[in-house]
């Protein structure tokens, strides 16, 4: 019976990093485009749709990351980043996308960062905005 459960974890592991890297495909292509685009001339709310965009799609592939993540979280070969970011980039940035879904339900949106924290930072950028959006 435990072989058959391992077998089965195993088996749902896999297809979920293979859908995954299936998705992560076309995902690249739309970030790109998008980066392409945004290198032509374009109007100011054009360049502002375009950034939602692509922070958006980022964001997804952040969740298409994750999923891959909880594949080798449960084979435990998970592994953090340890990256210099800019940390109020990475917030604005993140909470920027959630901005608009918090103003569409009437909700304001603050961030308020200590003035004491340095604007870069050494972690992992993704893991912050995955626990900022969720």
């Amino acid at each position: 019976m435990i072989s058959n459960l391992e077998s089965a974890s195993r088996i749902k592991s896999q297809f979920m990093a293979n859908m995954s890297h299936e998705i992560r495909t076309p995902m690249n292509g739309i970030i790109g485009m998008t980066e392409l685009t945004m290198d032509t001339e374009l109007k100011p709310e054009q360049r502002e749709y375009l950034e939602m965009v692509l922070s958006s799609a980022n964001g997804l592939l952040t969740i298409i990351n994750d999923i891959l993540d909880f594949s080798k979280i449960e084979e435990g070969h998970l592994r953090l980043e340890y990256a210099e970011f800019n940390f109020r980039t990475t917030i604005y940035d993140t909470l920027k996308t959630l901005a608009l879904s918090a103003h569409q339900k009437q909700l304001e949106l603050i961030c308020d960062i200590h003035p004491d924290i340095p604007d870069k930072l050494v972690g992992d950028p993704n893991r912050l905005r995955q626990v900022l959006a969720n």
